[in-house]
């Protein structure tokens, strides 16, 4: 039934969906198809983020996150200690490598890791904008421990260029920020 009925606001509605994005990321969720959920959750929070509602952009990303299997704490005094978690597991990983030596990761081959690193791409620059600058530092901490882990993607430029702004925070380090 849910499944009907997000192909019928698709097909009926396809002229201007955005009304709509909720209510499609809603029935493809109880359809079972997370993927399709999380797109329209993603166009959801990209045009509440424009319409000035920041914190309610990044309650639906990690409602995508959750639907992923990526659960991101939404409480402030949750995020600090995961933050320093993430930076120690982000060390291991890199084992002492420069930014550098890490053009030969392998590729990132699964499409749910591949679209969770594109949501926390995502929702950190909300997560910013909406003074959650913890959270901001938790996604590009996790999307670093993703693409170290999993291989190299179509973002990796980005999930880069996200740790060189937490990077330098942490460690006030200017010149290994601008290595990333």
């Amino acid at each position: 039934l849910h499944h009907e009925i997000a192909r019928w606001f698709e097909r009926e509605r396809a002229n201007d969906l955005s009304p709509h994005l909720a209510l499609l990321a809603h029935h493809w969720e109880l359809a079972g198809d997370k993927l399709r959920a999380t797109e329209y959750l993603e166009r959801e929070a990209i045009r509440e983020f424009s319409l000035g509602l920041a914190k309610q952009a990044v309650n639906l990303g990690l409602h995508a996150l959750a639907l992923l299997g990526l659960e991101l704490p939404d409480e402030a005094a949750a995020v600090g200690p995961q933050i320093g978690v993430a930076v120690q597991k982000v060390a291991e990983l890199l084992g002492g490598r420069e930014p550098r030596e890490l053009i030969d990761l392998p590729p990132l081959t699964d499409p749910v890791l591949e679209r969770t690193i594109s949501l926390l791409l995502q929702i950190g620059p909300f997560a910013f904008q909406s003074q959650q600058v913890e959270l901001f530092a938790l996604t590009a901490l996790t999307s670093l421990r993703l693409t170290l882990e999993h291989g190299s993607g179509p973002q990796t430029a980005q999930v880069y260029s996200a740790y060189s702004i937490v990077c330098q925070g942490l460690s006030r380090d200017r010149a290994l920020a601008c290595r990333w």
